[in-house]
């Protein structure tokens, strides 16, 4: 009998699962591969969501990638853990954190809080997540960035100009380094 329609698409389609890590399978099921780069050089992981995770691209067009290219060219290479996965919120990147801490990286880029936003999450709680993330990646002997996110102004000034100041604000405290704009680094990166 031949399937029709949805669940016949369903079942021939590969499905396409984000990779990172190393080993064969995550807490989650997600493939992982090894972190990719030379085996001597510094471990970077990436936690974030469709734009760190390069939703539609090639793994290897995606942010981290990009950005462990233009370092190796410059004679600083990295090992890389694309850690994004589409439609994380910073609650999810809390979730993951120990599994991924595991891997114990020299480098910890933190680049979640846009889906918080878009979804009109608690400010409270993403600053507090975001907060959790840095505060326990460091404990862990990372060295942490943190970069900024911006949303569209349809949940009005009051939310949007709220969302905006969490990142900021980051600097005024014991801050990780920070980076205003993750859409300015992805224009600045290579295409």
């Amino acid at each position: 009998m031949r399937r029709r329609g949805y669940l016949a698409r369903r079942s021939t389609a590969k499905a396409r699962r984000p990779t990172f890590g190393a080993g064969a399978r995550g807490a989650w099921g997600f493939r992982r591969r090894e972190a990719r780069g030379d085996a001597g050089a510094p471990l970077v992981i990436f936690l974030g969501d469709s734009l760190t995770a390069g939703h539609g691209l090639p793994q290897d067009d995606a942010f981290p990638a990009l950005v462990a290219r233009k370092l190796a060219s410059a004679g600083r290479p990295i090992r890389i853990v694309n850690a994004g996965v589409s439609g994380e919120t910073t609650a999810g990147g809390v979730r993951r954190l120990d599994w991924l801490m595991r891997q114990r990286p020299d480098v910890f880029v933190l680049c979640l809080g846009g889906n918080d936003g878009l979804r009109g999450l608690s400010l409270r709680e993403t600053e507090s997540n975001l907060r959790s993330i840095l505060d326990r990646a460091r404990s862990g002997g990372a060295r942490t960035l943190l970069l900024g996110m911006k949303i569209p102004s349809n949940l009005g000034e009051e939310y949007t100009s709220g969302f905006e100041a969490i990142y900021p604000g980051w600097r005024r405290r014991r801050a990780p380094r920070w980076y205003p704009s993750f859409s300015k680094v992805w224009a600045a990166s290579p295409s």
